[in-house]
């Protein structure tokens, strides 16, 4: 304001006059008068400048509050979807693996997710009813030739029999 007015010639005063002379004198007098009011708008000036980096400090503050949000919640969708289509789907899979291994040809691998992941999934079931098939396979061959077995095992020991009647006796009328 005001003292702006006063202030800004005694200053150039002040610069250009030597000290000793009265102008300089009449100059420091009138800095001295409009210090104080040159403090109190200089601090209502910080004071403005310091509310307003207040504000904007603030609303950056709340910038980041919201990009952390949504970080946070990209980062939970994104930890949901890698669960739902890709981890989940492997880990069925696995346990389909293992039935497999402890000898359950029978349970179909479902498994959902990701298009690899199903058509993986139909690739070992394909698998896994290939090996039921197989298994079916052998124990019937083992079945049937067991059956071959057994009948051999009735010649043999009707053959002994046969033999054992010839040897221990002679008499070719005992044995017819």
């Amino acid at each position: 304001g005001l003292w702006w007015n006063e202030f800004d010639p005694a200053v150039h005063v002040l610069l250009r006059d030597e000290p000793s002379s009265a102008a300089f004198a009449e100059a420091g007098e009138t800095v001295e008068r409009a210090a104080p009011g040159l403090i109190a708008e200089s601090d209502k000036l910080v004071q403005l400048y310091e509310a307003e980096a207040e504000r904007k400090l603030a609303r950056a503050q709340a910038i980041q509050l919201v990009f952390l949000a949504a970080s946070a919640a990209l980062t939970v969708a994104a930890l949901w979807l890698t669960w739902r289509g890709i981890i989940a789907p492997v880990l069925a899979l696995e346990a389909a693996a293992r039935r497999v291994a402890q000898g359950d040809l029978s349970t179909p691998a479902s498994i959902s997710g990701a298009p690899d992941l199903r058509q993986l999934a139909l690739t070992f079931d394909d698998m896994r009813q290939s090996l039921a098939a197989s298994r079916g396979a052998l124990e019937h061959e083992a079945e049937r030739l067991a059956e071959r077995v057994r009948q051999r095992t009735e010649q043999l020991s009707a053959l002994h029999e046969i033999t054992a009647l010839i040897g221990g006796s002679a008499d070719i009328d005992q044995m017819l």
